[in-house]
């Protein structure tokens, strides 16, 4: 996205959240019961909504929920437990039938397809503007501010030749590539960020740590201003003292899904807070029942977007220690989980020490006729790149994007061998890797948590 798009881009969704940041900040004060209330309110208007607007849940004619009677949390579960779990495959499957009426203010991205085949996904400016309000309300509530100076590491941001960041205009925010992150460029990073001076550092989990590596031995000089953001990606537990003792003063860690549209945030290290304008979380066991000990199969009802409502979503996550008893460390009444384990994606390896994550995202996410991706490193400049696409596919100039992408992104000549198989297999559980790393050079796998900050 070029700088101006960008710009344009936040511009509005700030301007528009600003109406919304005392709500949402309110909602650190609820109590149990109101936190409740909430909760089912939002319920109420999304499901009334998507049974009677959305195709899919009114072919499927869902039924009329009476919510005069679902007055607690008891019986919003009860409610739920009512109706059918929405399996991945069932969505992929009628994609389009999810969607709300298309209008001018909604707008479609694809998913990071981090379980084979990309969905696609509506939202409204409204909507995107409310999740800009809840991220910044929650910045504020973790020691930085909102709409703060940030250092936003990306995957899809392309540096011009001979640069690896840019600030950006009108906003005073920092963008470097995720692809530039090593320690031969700690002179000029630390130069960037010192001219910029975040507030907010800000990107996939294994970027942030990779940051850390590079002011390793000499911390960033600006350290005791900045907080560190991670999502995307499973936080290792290694990874939280290098990013405190090198890059912030503090990390915190968020949880998210954008087909989903749930969001849980640490308020307390090692603690996801169930922010409940975002979600409703049940956590099954292998019967489908429950959890008696918190821990299971995510399911989930997203309450941000109407504009492409899941109800019981199985995401297809496994959830520890989820509980709805207040944890008194965070500091609110919220329902909580302890962790998140997700699908798996190995860092990409490079000859100057960069992992990085996120490529055949990145790679392929602007190909129109591909149904799923996997990318196979069998050396640091060799690949298999494994495509799944339509017998419409022009396979020669999916190709040429594909190893544009990449030799931009990894800066160096590659050899990329293209396969076209029917499917693409997964692997125990039923677990898709969109990026494999094969090769003797002790590979570094990261379990990802479903990126899903809404685009």
């Amino acid at each position: 996205m070029s700088a101006l798009r960008y710009t344009f881009n936040q511009w509005t969704k700030r301007q528009l959240a600003r109406r919304y940041l005392a709500e949402e900040r309110a909602l650190y004060a609820l109590s149990q019961e109101a936190y409740w209330q909430y909760v089912i309110d939002r319920f109420a208007e999304v499901y009334d909504y998507a049974r009677t607007t959305v195709p899919y849940y009114r072919e499927e004619k869902y039924p009329r929920l009476d919510f005069s009677k679902i007055q607690t949390r008891a019986d919003l579960y009860s409610a739920l437990g009512d109706l059918p779990v929405l399996q991945k495959a069932t969505v992929k499957a009628n994609n389009e039938a999810f969607l709300a009426p298309k209008k001018w203010w909604r707008a479609d991205h694809t998913t990071s397809g981090t379980s084979g085949s990309p969905l696609r996904i509506r939202s409204s400016l409204v909507e995107k503007s409310r999740l800009y309000a809840i991220k910044h309300a929650w910045y504020g509530h973790v020691g930085a501010r909102p709409f703060p100076r940030m250092l936003l590491l990306s995957g899809g941001f392309v540096p011009k030749p001979g640069q690896i960041g840019e600030v950006v205009p009108g906003l005073g925010h920092l963008r470097i590539s995720i692809y530039d992150l090593i320690p031969e460029n700690r002179q000029r990073i630390s130069e960037l960020m010192e001219r910029v001076r975040p507030e907010v550092i800000s990107g996939y989990a294994s970027a942030v740590h990779l940051l850390a590596q590079v002011f390793a031995g000499e911390p960033y000089a600006g350290r005791d201003g900045c907080v560190a953001i991670t999502t995307a990606e499973v936080l290792q537990p290694d990874w939280r003292p290098a990013i405190e003792n090198n890059l912030a003063r503090t990390l915190r860690n968020y949880y998210s899904s954008q087909e989903g549209a749930i969001g849980a945030f640490e308020l307390t290290p090692n603690v996801l807070s169930l922010h409940p304008h975002m979600g409703i979380m049940e956590v099954l066991d292998q019967s489908g029942r429950p959890s008696a000990d918190g821990s299971g199969a995510c399911v989930q009802t997203g309450l941000l977007r109407q504009s492409m409502p899941l109800i019981r979503y199985a995401i297809r996550d496994h959830v520890e220690g989820f509980t709805h008893a207040v944890r008194p460390e965070t500091g609110v009444s919220w329902p909580s989980i302890l962790g998140v384990g997700g699908r798996s994606e190995d860092l990409v390896r490079t000859r100057s020490g960069a992992r990085v994550g996120y490529l055949a995202f990145h790679s392929t996410k602007q190909l129109p006729d591909l149904v799923e991706a996997q990318i196979v490193q069998r050396d640091y400049e060799v690949f298999d790149v494994h495509l799944v696409v339509t017998d419409t596919a022009d396979r020669p100039a999916t190709e040429r994007h594909i190893r544009g992408q990449m030799e931009e992104r990894l800066k160096t000549p590659l050899t990329l061998h293209f396969h076209y198989p029917d499917f693409i297999p997964r692997g125990a559980n039923d677990k898709f890797k969109a990026v494999v790393v094969d090769f003797s050079d002790d590979a570094t796998t990261v379990p990802a948590a479903k990126s899903n900050q809404p685009r």
